[in-house]
């Protein structure tokens, strides 16, 4: 063996110095590796050796990610507040009722009345001998007074009212009591409610589409009364010269006058019973309609 391959002795240290330890030799780690240090962890020349070397960055949400979470809760809580905001006005709305009554003369020449309005109902009926014509109306809101108007253009009398929405849940109607002169033609348009009509002898045109309709003691010479949902009828004092009653869900009925005159009649019910108590002349000069899409169909006599 070589004098230099030989393992050469240490001397001892002087006397009185301090022994140092000595580092083991480091130890190649492979071609190309790093060297290994015996005793330290995470030196292992071994790439991609578990445990060793650096540590891996785990992904963390960006700001897309969390921006969309944001929003996300927004518009989670501004639902939430919609949703509460809406149940309250439900609740508290019929509770805080405000009430507005006024009372007004109508022209006694006037010869036509139109009523036009969003929910609420309408009451019409020929004035008694010396009274003289009038309308009260009442009107009942939650937050948003509705808007009235009574106008008179000559001798036609217009009343209106409609319902305006505000940021809660607005309850709103309007009550109309109408007293007409003799002889005066009757129109109404409402959106839902009830609709009575009493002994008046002008010409009738009304309609409502969600509500009930009853012209009764009436001597016009042409009715017709039309309905959505609700059940429609109508009882002639005299006889008509046309009729239309008609509702697409409930019950439409027409009682005629017993008499001499002859009527065309054309009673239909999709779903329900067509019943005819009158006598149907095909070549008559008057004509009467009944119809019910859902629900029973009647023209008959007064008893």
């Amino acid at each position: 063996m070589a004098a230099d391959d030989r393992t050469q002795p240490v001397p001892p240290p002087p006397a009185g110095s301090t022994p140092t330890a000595t580092l083991p030799t480091a130890r190649p780690a492979g071609a190309g590796g790093p060297a290994a240090l015996p005793g330290l962890p995470g030196t292992s020349g071994a790439p991609g050796a578990p445990g060793q070397g650096a540590p891996t960055q785990r992904p963390r949400g960006g700001p897309t990610t969390r921006s969309l979470a944001w929003l996300v809760r927004l518009v989670a809580g501004v639902l939430a507040t919609l949703l509460v905001l809406g149940v309250m006005s439900g609740l508290v709305g019929p509770m805080i009722t405000k009430e507005d009554r006024q009372e007004q003369a109508l022209p006694v020449g006037m010869t036509s009345l139109r009523v036009a309005g969003g929910t609420g109902s309408v009451q019409v009926r020929a004035a008694d001998p010396g009274e003289r014509p009038s309308l009260v109306r009442t009107t009942r809101w939650s937050f948003v007074r509705p808007e009235v108007s009574v106008s008179t253009a000559g001798d036609e009398v217009v009343a209106s009212s409609e319902c305006r929405s505000g940021p809660f849940s607005n309850p709103c109607e309007t009550r109309w009591v109408l007293v007409v002169p003799e002889g005066t033609q009757v129109g109404v348009d409402l959106d839902v409610g009830e609709i009575r009509v009493a002994g008046t002898s002008g010409d009738v045109d009304v309609q409502t589409d969600v509500g009930e309709i009853r012209v009764v003691g009436t001597t016009a010479e042409r009715v017709t009364a039309r309905a959505d949902v609700g059940s429609v009828r109508v009882v002639a004092a005299s006889p008509v010269r046309s009729a239309d009653v008609s509702t697409d869900v409930g019950e439409a009925v027409l009682v005629l006058p017993r008499g001499s005159e002859r009527y065309r009649v054309d009673v239909q019910a999709d779903v329900g019973s067509p019943v005819v108590e009158v006598d149907d002349d095909p070549t008559a000069d008057r004509s009467v309609t009944v119809s019910s899409s859902v629900g029973d169909a009647r023209v008959q006599y007064a008893d």
